[in-house]
């Protein structure tokens, strides 16, 4: 019953139970019972974790009973109740404390702990504030006019990558980057129904950019209308102007760039505006101009799902599918819409009535369904607005109902309509032991390891983080924990607070983070 029925929702709460720190705190005393010192002795019986004797390791050896009948019948016990793990410690195992991000201060005001924001930097939401997941926002890391391969500036911007560290590498509309290097890129929409490969990083071998590196004609029986390729650049697919989709094998034979053909997918009645595939999840989608979109099995070459965005049949800007869970997103201009990987429809939304602009690009964020508050997906919109949205569940009577809410709105950077926007890793693993017990102290990264980048149809492209737990300010906190935390009398001035080398006291100072918290 607390479930209301719902699969999905009985999973989504046990996933959630057993990633909450109640079961981290309390997973001690479970490895006290099955591989502790609760396992055997007067402590196994005093927790009532005795099991039949034959259960037990080296309690028994069967090739010592000469009897066949008692022998068959002492192996028959040992399969029926199974066999106890085997006794790994004899001491209590000690508990694992979760350290708290924010304290509360002497002088009712509070304290960041840099170094509990290291321990829960990988656990933390997409887009979310590590030790605040409550609060989604964008925080602007960089603004620049690029230059693409061909030399141009102000350009519309049609895909954008990091490569070599840091370095921002964009290209024009109908392009892709390619491969996990982006030295080269995808051209399409050629009169010979083809792509070309061309040079978006100078490299020993192509020191000219822009330069042709391959051209392969005759793809389609007509104009190649969108493209995209897997992380390591052995996948390619293209989609036509004749509702057509294909995919190839990229190989490299001699220093020469082959494409061979493995599966042709047709079910689009109109022509196909955008074409995501996912290896991880062994899937393909697309979108057309009717609305249409269909998820394919990548490696089978069949149809899984034909699906409809919402939108009163618009184009479909961009699709998108979640490494995490294969959650499928669509973008059209007035709508919104998430399925699961089944074809369920999880959630929709009307961006017109959340009084928004038209949505000109949209990406998806791979988001566990237990992080209630993450983001799942994030769209570009006219005027240069960005906006994070999260799945939102509520019981309505005796149903369980998810939405799409927007979780942050950035704006008052880009002032031309959106292009393109990536979603990209900027995280890193879990943290050593040393830098949590007092080793080296480093700020926190993003929330959930993610950011963005984002171009414009004038050419400009930004760089998107979210801010991290020491820069929030006073209100925020307030905002998440309450007078519980900061204290109902503490004044946005509080004094600061020095309390520990793994304690910083902090007060935000200025207007904040280029973001609107909602």
């Amino acid at each position: 019953p607390w479930a209301h029925g719902d699969a999905r929702e009985f999973v989504r709460l046990h996933r959630k139970a057993l990633e909450s720190r109640h079961v981290s705190e309390h997973l001690h005393e479970w490895i006290d019972l099955v591989f502790g010192f609760k396992r055997r002795g007067e402590a196994a019986a005093e927790a009532m974790n005795v099991f039949v004797h034959l259960t037990y390791e080296e309690e028994v050896d069967v090739e010592l009973i000469e009897d066949p009948v008692l022998r068959e019948a002492t192996v028959d016990q040992i399969q029926n109740f199974g066999q106890t793990p085997s006794q790994l410690f004899t001491k209590p195992h000690p508990r694992r404390s979760v350290p708290a991000v924010f304290r509360p201060a002497a002088d009712a005001g509070f304290t960041c702990d840099l170094h509990a924001a290291l321990w829960h930097e990988h656990l933390a939401p997409p887009f979310c504030v590590v030790g605040a997941p409550a609060l989604s926002s964008l925080e602007l890391v960089n603004y620049q006019l690029v230059s693409l391969p061909s030399g141009s500036r102000g350009e519309p911007i049609g895909d954008v990558r990091l490569a070599r560290g840091d370095r921002v590498v964009a290209v024009g509309e109908g392009c892709r980057l390619q491969g996990p290097t982006h030295q080269k890129f995808v051209r399409w929409g050629l009169p010979n129904n083809g792509v070309q490969f061309r040079v978006a990083l100078a490299t020993h071998r192509h020191p000219v950019l822009d330069r042709i590196a391959s051209q392969h004609e005759r793809l389609h029986s007509a104009v190649v209308t969108c493209s995209a390729t897997s992380p390591d650049g052995g996948v390619l697919a293209t989609g036509c102007a004749d509702g057509t989709l294909r995919t190839w094998r990229v190989s490299k034979k001699s220093l020469a760039r082959r494409l061979e053909p493995a599966h042709t997918f047709a079910s689009h009645g109109a022509p196909v505006t955008c074409v995501e595939l996912c290896v991880d999840n062994g899937v393909l989608v697309s979108g057309a101009e009717d609305g249409s979109v269909v998820v394919w099995s990548l490696w089978r070459g069949t149809c899984l799902h034909a699906l409809f965005a919402r939108g009163n049949g618009e184009r479909v800007l961009d699709v998108g599918v979640s490494r995490v869970n294969g959650n499928v997103l669509a973008v059209t201009p007035t709508d919104v819409t998430l399925w699961s990987i089944n074809g369920e429809e999880l959630a929709a939304a009307s961006i017109l009535a959340a009084e928004l602009p038209p949505a000109t690009c949209g990406a998806v964020v791979s988001c566990a369904e237990w992080q209630d508050e993450g983001a799942v997906g994030v769209t570009g919109h006219r005027g240069g607005a960005l906006v994070l949205w999260r799945l939102a569940s509520a019981v309505v009577g005796e149903r369980v109902c998810r939405s799409l809410e927007r979780a942050a709105v950035a704006t008052g950077v880009h002032t031309a309509p959106m292009s393109c926007i990536r979603v990209i890793r900027a995280g890193r693993a879990p943290p050593p032991p040393a830098a949590l017990f007092g080793g080296t102290l480093q700020p926190p990264l993003d929330g959930g390891g993610v950011g963005l980048l984002a171009g414009d149809r004038s050419g400009f492209v930004s760089r998107w983080g979210v801010p991290g737990p020491d820069s929030l300010r006073y209100q925020d906190v307030v905002q998440v924990f309450g007078p519980r935390l900061v204290g109902p009398d503490a004044a946005a001035s509080a004094k600061l607070q020095h309390v520990s080398a793994a304690e910083m006291a902090w007060r935000r100072h200025g207007t904040g983070p280029v973001s609107e918290v909602l």
